[in-house]
């Protein structure tokens, strides 16, 4: 025990010890800099050019200020669920603080660099300066404390083992529950489970007590529920990405660029592939698993027989996006969503456009249970619930994150739920869309569901940048 603890103030000697050379590090460079710029007017050009790519339209001082916030919540998160002392937040916040200190650190040596071979005008190092400028700004944007970070690390060490063990136990007993998720008891939710896996989106099989998976780039997988153990995969030897399920269909779209979607039969396995026109291919099935609708990118998405796999209908034309496609409870609507653009309403039975819907750029659409709202995230972080009758808003809000990408109705369409980039995942009263409860997330959340029962709410995601640990949580509410 005595040599952990000395291994342990070892690291954060060392992160305090790191923070302060780099910070004198810094002052030298600026200050060298600055000597430089005086010398020679072309330099600020070529600083604020290099600061365009690397900080977007933000500077310095704010980028700080909210990756010190972002380490305040991950400390904040990870105090409700461990419990931690004042010396184990302490460490924390230091570990954070030298990432965030490596990171500009790394901004300004680069910077320096850009400055030096622009006056040079050499060109190879010049194109080589603006693409570290731009895995720089994915940093900032994307946060800076993933897997080898100094906080990353630090949490690894700092909690203690009966930490893990209480946090644990309470896990287990929260998982007993069988009540569902109401307004009125929503504010109590806690973590039931974690799973360790990649998971990019959930569904659910007409079996209770099973779950189904899709992965980043890998096949379709029907696992337990409980233990998320694989019972059965399909479309093996594919990159699959969303899928939608109904009855015994699956209809799901490539995880890579391929103008396709596949028809998969869950009962005897047989896989059909529909060539759809359009690149990165979307699909969402009707409700009685009867007619496919497809989208990509492109202007237009197409409407399918499944029985007979042949084309039905153009959805369309719009202006060119993302296209994914959903259709109402009772199959009559298809609701068209944009990466791009705006939202567009279509009659399923004559392919009329009905209406348009006037914000833009949509990551996911929701129709409510009763088909009369649908919900949209927005990747603005708005979330809007629109009256599908009429087009008309009927609530927004702010979805607790910069970028809201998933959305979910529980079954009786009284609850909201919403997650994305950096932020929470949100509980909702629907009539309102007044906050319920902020669920703890990661980085990055990929995917929100309820499960049929309303006893669970599902979410799946991880760090924002590529690879990385991926999670699959599942929360409910306590026993009483």
């Amino acid at each position: 025990m005595m040599s952990q603890r000395i291994v342990r103030f070892g690291f954060f000697a060392v992160t305090l010890a790191l923070a302060g050379r780099l910070c004198d590090g810094q002052a030298a460079r600026v200050q060298v800099a600055a000597q430089a710029g005086a010398a020679d007017p072309k330099v600020p050009a070529f600083e604020a050019e290099f600061n365009q790519s690397a900080l977007g339209l933000s500077d310095e001082a704010t980028l700080q200020s909210e990756l010190e916030g972002a380490v305040t919540k991950k400390i904040a998160a990870i105090d409700r669920r461990y419990h931690l002392s004042a010396a184990q937040k302490e460490r924390l916040t230091l570990a954070g603080r030298g990432d965030i200190r490596r990171l500009f650190d790394r901004l300004h040596v680069a910077r320096e660099k850009f400055v030096a071979t622009s006056r040079r005008g050499n060109e190879n190092a010049i194109q080589a300066g603006r693409v570290e400028a731009a895995v720089l700004n994915w940093e900032f944007t994307r946060g800076a404390f993933g897997e080898g970070s100094l906080f990353a690390k630090a949490q690894n060490t700092v909690l203690r083992p009966e930490q893990l063990d209480t946090f644990e136990r309470r896990c287990r007993w929260v998982a007993k529950s069988t009540q569902k998720i109401t307004l009125d008891n929503a504010h109590r939710l806690e973590a039931a489970a974690r799973f360790r896996k990649n998971v990019r989106q959930i569904g659910w099989t007409q079996r209770a007590d099973e779950i189904a998976i899709i992965g980043f780039g890998g096949a379709l997988q029907i696992c337990s529920r409980d233990t998320l153990q694989v019972l059965r995969a399909f479309g093996k030897g594919h990159s699959l990405a969303a899928f939608d399920l109904r009855g015994d269909w699956c209809a799901v779209g490539p995880g890579d660029a391929l103008t396709m979607v596949y028809l998969i039969n869950m009962s005897t396995g047989h896989e059909v592939t529909l060539k759809s026109d359009l690149r990165e291919g979307t699909a969402a099935l009707s409700p009685d698993g009867k007619l496919l609708a497809t989208g990509g990118h492109g202007i237009r998405a197409l409407l399918w027989c499944v029985e007979k796999r042949e084309r039905l209908r153009e959805l369309g034309d719009v202006p060119e996006g993302l296209l994914t496609p959903v259709f109402s409870p009772d199959g009559s609507i298809v609701a068209l969503g944009n990466g791009s653009e705006r939202t567009f309403l279509f009659d399923v039975a004559t392919g009329r456009l009905l209406r348009r819907l006037p914000w833009q750029s949509t990551h996911e659409l929701k129709f409510d249970p009763s088909g009369k709202r649908l919900a949209a995230a927005y990747h603005d972080g708005n979330l809007a619930i629109w009256d599908v009758a009429s087009g008309e808003l009927l609530q927004r809000a702010l979805g607790r994150v910069k970028e809201a990408h998933t959305l979910d109705w529980s079954a009786d369409g009284k609850i909201l739920a919403s997650g994305g980039f950096a932020g929470s995942v949100t509980l909702w009263n629907s009539a309102t869309l007044r906050s319920l409860i902020d669920l703890d997330a990661p980085d990055l959340v990929h995917c929100v569901r309820f499960n049929a029962e309303g006893n669970r709410l599902y979410f799946a995601g991880g760090p924002a940048r590529p690879g990385g640990l991926r999670d699959l949580e599942v929360w409910a509410v306590p026993p009483e």
